[in-house]
């Protein structure tokens, strides 16, 4: 196919619209739930205070403001994919912001800024309130409400009727500078319409307590979702390892899992096998067996080959832990030294390759 048709076709999935729309309209449509944010999957308060001083201090003296994305859904209403910093941030500074649990945050007091150094310990409080504040230093008057409420943002609108991955691959692309988000986070937060059981079942298997004592994750590695990314590896090592070989990268075979495999029904099985794996494993071993050892004895981190083979391995051989527990303890000890896994689980090593040494040797290695 030729350049000029590969664009033609790409471009007819996409179908966007630019507006714009006053900070006003946008408090107005938030109040009225015509506009969704999703902070439970997004990182909306990854900025501190400071910067969200510094972003309302941006409107305030007439900085632009990028463009905010938003996804059209069926009923009308728009969901943002890019952009919930800045939305949310307006939303706590007036005191309307809502968390997960339907509760208000606590109103936002600004910090001094650059160029706006009184903006320390302002708040913005209702026109109906602005009369009894005693003290109008630490209050917005009429004037600064008026200027801000009637700020324009550049909305862009990713119409309902583009593509279905279309969403996917913006808010990709758009979180891939600055901090992006990690490939899980966007995975939780394009599923959450297309798949919210799936979603929220996930969350929750990848916050109880023995998966969580098993893999010990470092705090960094817990604040980008993993933890969740790796509910979801188990569910496809478990019913269809082959889906790793036969897919083009990590992200691909994790999205497709989702999109075509998972289903609701099967939720409840899912779940009985996650448990009762991961309770085994805490009654008799702990955390280190997910770590390798250097030649000074020193654990690394969480490692992902070894949470791989013991999976693939240990699934249907589990039950082995109620008659011969020594001997799977040994042959967990000593895995790293089998070549299938060695020569698979170097630095760099490719998921697919390795995937497919742990499939083919792992099961039967485990076997007593």
């Amino acid at each position: 196919m030729s350049l000029s048709n590969e664009i033609r076709d790409n471009a007819k999935k996409v179908h966007t619209t630019e507006m714009k729309m006053s900070i006003g309209e946008i408090i107005s449509m938030y109040k009225d739930k015509e506009i969704i944010i999703r902070p439970e999957f997004q990182r909306l308060f990854r900025w501190k205070k400071e910067q969200k001083s510094r972003f309302i201090e941006s409107i305030l003296i007439g900085i632009p403001i990028p463009t905010i994305f938003v996804q059209q859904l069926d009923d009308g209403r728009w969901e943002v994919i890019d952009g919930l910093q800045r939305i949310s941030t307006i939303l706590e500074f007036v005191g309307i912001l809502i968390d997960e649990n339907q509760e208000l945050y606590p109103r936002l007091a600004l910090s001094k800024t650059k160029f706006l150094p009184s903006l320390e310990n302002v708040t913005y409080e209702s026109f109906e309130d602005n009369d009894k504040q005693e003290d109008s230093n630490i209050t917005f008057d009429i004037e600064t409400k008026l200027i801000f409420k009637r700020t324009p943002l550049s909305i862009q609108i990713v119409k309902r009727e583009s593509d279905e991955t279309t969403k996917y691959e913006l808010f990709d692309r758009l979180n891939s500078g600055g901090t992006p988000l990690s490939s899980q986070e966007i995975r939780n937060a394009i599923f959450l319409l297309e798949k919210p059981e799936a979603i929220l079942f996930i969350k929750r298997l990848a916050r109880t307590e023995e998966f969580i004592n098993m893999i010990a994750l470092s705090d960094r590695l817990n604040d980008t979702a993993y933890n969740e990314e790796l509910v979801i590896r188990f569910f496809v090592y478990i019913t269809n390892p082959q889906k790793v070989i036969n897919s083009s990268s990590v992200k691909s075979f994790l999205d497709d899992y989702l999109r075509s495999d998972f289903q609701n029904e099967q939720m409840e099985e899912l779940e009985e096998k996650f448990l009762s794996f991961f309770e085994t494993l805490n009654n008799h071993l702990d955390y280190t067996i997910f770590r390798r050892k250097n030649r000074r004895g020193v654990l690394s981190d969480f490692k992902i080959s070894k949470f791989e083979a013991l999976v693939i391995g240990l699934i249907n051989n589990i039950s082995q832990f109620n008659t011969n527990s020594e001997c799977l303890k040994e042959k967990i000890a000593l895995v790293e030294q089998e070549q299938w896994f060695e020569e698979f689980s170097r630095q760099g090593s490719m998921a697919k390759k390795r995937i497919t040494s742990f499939i083919e040797h792992a099961p039967e290695y485990f076997r007593c």
